[in-house]
C-alpha cells in the first residue's frame, strides 16, 4: 500500500511540475488572433493532459467504429454533448485525426488550457452575436478546407448533462458545406457520470456511426442535415442504452 502511494504522489508530483512549465510557456503564447497552425508542442501538451485526466479519473474508454474515419483530408466532427470530457476523450482517442473543436468564448479564457488549445486551432464562437458567429464558421471552413485540422462541434451548444439532447443549432453543419467536406457523425455515452465515479471508474462509449460524404452534405440544406444527424444519433443511443 505505501509503495502504491508512493508511486501515485509521485506521478501527481511529476505532473504539477509538468503544469508549472505549461503555465510559464503559456504566457508567451499571444490569443489575440487565429493560430496560423497547429503548434506541435501544444499539441502535443494538450494529448499528455487529456491521457493524465482520462487515467486519473478511471476512464475505461470503449471506441467503435474508427475504420470508418476518412483516411485522407479533414472532416467535420460532430457528437451530442454530455460533459466536459467528451472533448478530452476526444483528443484522447482520436489523437491522430487532429481534432480541434469550436468552443464557447470562455474555454479560451481559461488560464493555461485557454492559450494552448488556442495554440491547437480551438476556435471560440459567440452565438449571442450573429455576426461573430458567422466569422467563427469561415475561419473553421477554412480550416479544413486549407487542411489545417479537423473541426470538432456540438451542435446543441452546450452539455446537456443527461441523456435527453438538447436542440440543435443547424448553422453549425455550414462548416462542412462550405469547407466542401465530409462529416463524422459520432456518439459518447457514460461520460455525464464520470463526476459522481471517480473512485470506481467510468465506462465511456464513443462511437462512430457514419461518414456522410462531402457531395452528400453540400446537396441538402443544413437545416435538413442537422435534423439527419440529430435523428441518427438518437436512434443509435436509444439503442445502445436500452442493450445496457
Amino acid at each position: 500500500l505505501s509503495a502504491l502511494l508512493v508511486a501515485v504522489l509521485g506521478y501527481l508530483a511529476a505532473f504539477a511540475v509538468f503544469y508549472a512549465v505549461q503555465l510559464v510557456i503559456s504566457l508567451f503564447y499571444d490569443s489575440r488572433t487565429p493560430a496560423i497552425r497547429p503548434r506541435p508542442y501544444s499539441v502535443w501538451a494538450m494529448e499528455q493532459t487529456a491521457e493524465f485526466i482520462c487515467f486519473f479519473c478511471g476512464l475505461r474508454i470503449h471506441v467503435s467504429g474508427e475504420e470508418l474515419l476518412p483516411a485522407d483530408g479533414k472532416f467535420l466532427f460532430v457528437s451530442n454533448h454530455r460533459s466536459n470530457f467528451d472533448p478530452i476523450v476526444v483528443m484522447n482517442r482520436l489523437r491522430a485525426c487532429g481534432v480541434a473543436f469550436v468552443s464557447k468564448p470562455e474555454n479560451l479564457r481559461i488560464p493555461i488550457v485557454g492559450p494552448f488549445i488556442h495554440q491547437c486551432c480551438f476556435l471560440s464562437i459567440d452565438r449571442e452575436n450573429a455576426r461573430n458567429a458567422v466569422k467563427t464558421i469561415n475561419e473553421a471552413a477554412d480550416y479544413i478546407k486549407n487542411g489545417v485540422v479537423s473541426i470538432g462541434i456540438y451542435p446543441e451548444g452546450t452539455r446537456s448533462k443527461s441523456k435527453v439532447m438538447g436542440p440543435f443549432h443547424a448553422g453549425s453543419f455550414k462548416i462542412a458545406q462550405k469547407a466542401g467536406a465530409p462529416v463524422v457523425v459520432s456518439s459518447i455515452r457514460g461520460t455525464e457520470q464520470v463526476n459522481r465515479r471517480i473512485l470506481r471508474g467510468t465506462d465511456v462509449y464513443l462511437d462512430i456511426l457514419r461518414i456522410i460524404p462531402a457531395d452528400e452534405a453540400a446537396s441538402m440544406k443544413s437545416v435538413e442535415l442537422s435534423d439527419k444527424v440529430r435523428a441518427m444519433l438518437e436512434e443509435h443511443l436509444k439503442s445502445a442504452e436500452s442493450a445496457t
